[in-house]
């Protein structure tokens, strides 16, 4: 599943209400940062592509709001749910500019698979060369 968060109600139910415009099933929950919703992964890529560029507009929307409010420095966080090795999920919380950058080259789904990946080799550090093959996970 892919999560989209959401720090202000009436932009988590214009998301919702995209979603539910194009028949695109999700699930809604509220953790720690706020509203979350989520969505397949196994979606076409055209719908894909119009979600992630819908949830850009409504990120930027959600840091204006955040600063008109005045409360951008208490408020204004991102994160990526992950699942650890042993199967413990985690939010791996993003610096919001530095997140929104990254989504103006990479998808959110690369982004959630980059934070993965980091995650994976700080559970499993490796301190060898680059240049060398790492052992085959047989």
């Amino acid at each position: 599943m892919l999560e989209y968060v959401f720090f202000d109600d009436g932009l988590r139910e214009r998301f919702e209400g995209f979603l539910a415009e194009r028949g695109v099933e999700y699930s809604r929950s509220d953790d720690e940062l706020g509203g979350v919703v989520a969505v397949s992964e196994d979606l076409d890529d055209a719908v894909m592509d119009a979600i992630d560029e819908q949830y850009d507009q409504i990120l930027s929307a959600q840091e204006e709001l955040l600063e008109e409010t005045g409360d951008a420095l208490e408020k204004n966080a991102a994160g990526i749910r992950i699942e650890l090795t042993d199967g413990r999920p985690c939010m791996v919380r993003l610096e919001p500019k530095l997140l929104g950058k990254t989504l103006q080259a990479l998808s959110l789904e690369e982004v959630e698979q980059l934070v993965r990946q980091v995650a994976h080799c700080v559970e499993h550090p490796d301190d060898s060369p680059l240049c060398h093959t790492p052992p085959s996970k047989a």
